[in-house]
């Protein structure tokens, strides 16, 4: 058996056209499949989405839908760096099931939630996006690296220009002791 590198731009192609247009990222896409499909091998159910129910009363309230909010290609399709993302965009369809284990023989049921990720369109300009990076309760190891790469994708990937770090974690929004600091690319370095 060949192994592939997975990152290649040939692979991502071919899973993303294979995968239509509802997929997300290389390694973890939906398997779609149509009624009277047959069986696929070492698949061993399959998943019947029940739409009324999901989109009666399961959807949460979407900023997009605020009469403000516009409808903005995302920057990412652009991006020199949009193949190493996975190359593609999480679709409003996606879902995550939030129960993974299941009964081999027997139907069983899950609540599922929207699936996060990069959507391709964005409900406002990143020239007009003022971002705000927060971090409660407590420390621990990598925060700072976490706090760095969050300023590196709204600035970088998405092209965002204001970036600001709240300090004291909730407090800091409110507190007057403290002031908000615009992060920069020398404030976020190791």
């Amino acid at each position: 058996m060949e192994l592939k590198r997975m990152q290649t731009e040939e692979y991502i192609a071919h899973v993303r056209e294979s995968a239509g247009e509802d997929s997300q990222a290389y390694h973890d896409l939906p398997k779609i499949i149509t009624q009277g499909d047959k069986a696929r091998p070492g698949y061993s159910k399959v998943l019947q989405p029940n739409y009324t129910e999901f989109h009666n009363s399961k959807v949460p309230p979407r900023i997009s839908d605020w009469k403000f909010c516009g409808s903005f290609p995302s920057p990412l399709k652009s991006n020199p760096y949009q193949t190493n993302l996975g190359g593609a965009f999480v679709s409003d369809n996606e879902t995550v099931l939030s129960d993974i284990v299941s009964h081999a023989k027997i139907s069983t049921i899950s609540r599922e939630f929207m699936r996060a990720g990069p959507r391709e369109f964005l409900a406002f300009h990143p020239d007009s996006v003022k971002a705000a990076v927060v971090t409660c309760g407590g420390l621990c190891p990598g925060l700072n690296s976490v706090v760095r790469e969050i300023y590196a994708s709204l600035t970088k990937l998405y092209g965002a220009k204001n970036v600001f770090g709240i300090p004291m974690g909730f407090r800091g929004f409110y507190s007057t002791e403290f002031h908000i600091k615009e992060l920069t690319d020398q404030s976020v370095e190791y």
